[in-house]
């Protein structure tokens, strides 16, 4: 164990089936560790204090932090797996683990009726979460009961946490990462659609690596994203990915191999700007590749970008005017720089030359009219060196 921290020696606090009913948060204090809960129910009774989680681990990251200024972890190596956690809608929350290091969350972890949090990391770092069930309600609740969940199934305020393989079927938001360098992997987000105002995952941290998560009919939320990256994802129904502006930047994002299915979308875009606070302004080292929208009855899927490629043949013309403004991700930036090639039909020769570029639309010209195939590649955004767009 780290310094100060007293090892319990794989101690198990086993309970071995049984429903338990608790008027106060079953603590465990800081400064233990090498200890986990297996096996049981644990449920919030009527008089359970309306602000607290049914478990709580540790001390707040602050205290910790000052005990321990090395370390920022008072608690080390514990787990809990094979639990229902019943908030009764009393609780505030289900599980609360604060500055711990090497925590172990699952498997067969169900959370239910937490009226904030389902599972709540403060500080520490590498918990991992896996093999979970979240829900404000069960998935018999009536749609009025899921309507006016205001709850987060999964929040993450520290750094170098791990959820993988967790469905969250009922709540407000499915998941709300504040920390940085986080791992989000197979997280299926059926809680609150959109359309009733939920969210399914808001990252609002640098270095978030998300891959194979599953939007169903809410959102993937992005603000200022840095270093962020979101591969191998399903966006069904009203499933989108948002782009929020708060300090209106975007500082390293790739957005590669994901796929939408589109029913009784609004927007038929695959990723939508929010910038009702703010404009984006600086965009640089955005990747957007192999990224696929799809038709259903109709409706085509477009996928945004921020790099885009267009072709258009003309017979026996001087000039091309390319237009990309139903193609480019940010309507209000500028294409930034372009590319492009010529291929003449017929035997015939001319000089060329691509024009700045206005209002998204590319132009080239040549000193005589012929006929032929102008293809242009466009972006809005600025590459470090060693990358390519």
């Amino acid at each position: 164990m780290a310094a100060n921290i007293s090892d319990l020696g794989g101690a198990v606090l086993q309970l071995d089936g049984g429903t338990y009913l608790v008027s106060q948060p079953v603590r465990f204090p800081a400064w233990f560790g090498n200890f986990k809960m297996i096996y049981g129910t644990v449920r919030a009774s009527a008089h359970f204090p309306a602000g607290r989680h049914l478990i709580e681990v540790g001390m707040d990251e602050a205290t910790c932090k000052r005990a321990d200024p090395s370390q920022k972890s008072c608690n080390e190596n514990v787990g809990f797996e094979d639990l229902m956690l019943d908030g009764s809608h009393v609780a505030s929350g289900c599980l609360q683990i604060n500055s711990t290091m090497g925590g172990n969350v699952g498997p067969d972890m169900f959370f239910t009726g937490f009226v904030d949090y389902g599972l709540s990391l403060h500080g520490g770092h590498e918990v991992m979460l896996h093999q979970a069930w979240f829900g404000g309600v069960y998935y018999d609740a009536g749609k009025e009961a899921k309507e006016a969940l205001t709850s987060t199934a999964i929040l993450l305020a520290g750094n170098d946490h791990v959820v993988s393989d967790v469905i969250v079927f009922a709540a407000d938001t499915a998941l709300r990462t504040t920390g940085g360098a986080n791992v989000i992997e197979g997280l299926h987000c059926w809680n609150k659609a959109t359309l009733l105002g939920g969210l399914g995952i808001a990252v609002q941290s640098p270095s978030t690596r998300l891959d194979k998560v599953y939007l169903d009919y809410n959102a993937l939320e992005l603000t200022d994203p840095k270093h962020v990256s979101v591969s191998n994802s399903f966006f069904l129904g009203m499933g989108t990915i948002v782009l929020k502006a708060v300090a209106g930047t975007v500082d390293g994002l790739l957005l590669t191999a994901n796929t939408w299915q589109n029913y009784n979308m609004p927007s038929n875009e695959t990723v939508v700007l929010d910038e009702r606070a703010a404009q984006f302004h600086s965009v640089s080292d955005l990747v957007m590749q192999g990224n696929v929208g799809c038709s259903i009855k109709n409706h085509l899927m477009s996928p945004r970008a921020v790099t885009a490629t267009r072709s258009l043949r003309r017979a026996d013309a001087s000039r091309w005017e390319i237009a990309f403004d139903d193609a480019l991700l940010f309507p209000h930036l500028p294409i930034r720089a372009a590319r492009y090639s010529i291929e003449v039909e017929g035997g015939a020769f001319a000089q060329h030359a691509m024009r700045p570029a206005q209002n998204l639309t590319a132009a080239v010209a040549t000193s005589e009219a012929v006929t032929g195939t102008v293809t242009v590649t466009v972006t809005q955004g600025e590459f470090s060196v060693g990358n390519s767009w």
